[in-house]
This record gives structure tokens, C-alpha cells and sequence, in this order.
């Protein structure tokens, strides 16, 4: 696939997302508190930011757990590692099934890691990598959509 503008959208969009888990201890760091307190609290709504399950930066808890940050850090890296690797992508667009390997660990983990957050975020990182590539050739296909065409 050629890196379109839903490419760029993409990737600039989960980049955004990774800034604001780290923007959190920085704007505590920089007495911003109602400031990361707000980011926190947006992040609670999907993650139960227990801090012996996080990683922290500058000696603060990230406002999500290990496993979210890995599924949070796996869509860019997919996006930047998949276009030269494009036999990955025809695999997967082929058999869609395949995603369900890369999120197995992630299930094991689940049951065998405890409070890893190595494994934890490895598995997360893993079980989203693939999702880039389809989230990237849906929001392409929408883009080229007859319905969308028909709208603007």
C-alpha cells in the first residue's frame, strides 16, 4: 500500500495519542495539576491506571497501564514498520485471520504475567501492531468511497 493522506492522518493521529499519556506527569511536573489531572481522568475512562501496573516518567505514573501503553505505542510502530515490510501487510490482508496470533499472547499474558509490565506492554504492542494496517486500508477505502465522492 502507498502511504496516502489516511496514512498520515493515521500516524500523526496515534502519535498525538502516545504525546498525550506522556503529557500527563509533564504537566504535573510543571504544577499543571487540574491540567494532568483532567488528562488523567480522560485516560480512567479505558485504563485502571493502577500504578504498580504503569510505567512511569520523571518518577510519575503514566495515567495508563503497561498493557495500554504497548497497545497505544503498537499502532504507530505498525504504521511505521509495516510500508517496508510490505509482505506482512499482504499476509495479513489476506488472511485477517492472522491477527488473532498476534493477540494471543496478549490473552496469555492475562493469565501467566502478574504484574509484568515488560511482558505486559510487549503483548499489548503486539496484539495492536497488525490492527494499524487495517485500521490504515479501511480509512483509505473510505476515503475513496462512492458514498464520500458523493458528498463533497
Amino acid at each position: 500500500m502507498q502511504r496516502d493522506r489516511a496514512y498520515w492522518v493515521l500516524a500523526m493521529g496515534a502519535l498525538i495519542w502516545l504525546l498525550l499519556v506522556a503529557s500527563a506527569p509533564l504537566l504535573a511536573e510543571f504544577r499543571l495539576d487540574e491540567t494532568a489531572a483532567i488528562v488523567g481522568s480522560a485516560f480512567g475512562r479505558v485504563c485502571h491506571q493502577r500504578p504498580e501496573r504503569s510505567f512511569a516518567l520523571l518518577g510519575r505514573p503514566l495515567p495508563v497501564c503497561a498493557r495500554c501503553f504497548g497497545l497505544y505505542l503498537g499502532l504507530p510502530a505498525g504504521l511505521l514498520i509495516l510500508p517496508f515490510v510490505p509482505r506482512v501487510a499482504v499476509g495479513l490482508g489476506r488472511r485477517p485471520r492472522l491477527l488473532g496470533l498476534f493477540v494471543l499472547p496478549m490473552f496469555l499474558d492475562v493469565l501467566f504475567a502478574g504484574d509484568h509490565r515488560l511482558i505486559r506492554s510487549i503483548t499489548g504492542l503486539l496484539a495492536s501492531f497488525p490492527v494499524s494496517y487495517f485500521l490504515w486500508r479501511g480509512l483509505s477505502e473510505l476515503r475513496s468511497s462512492p458514498f464520500l465522492r458523493s458528498i463533497r
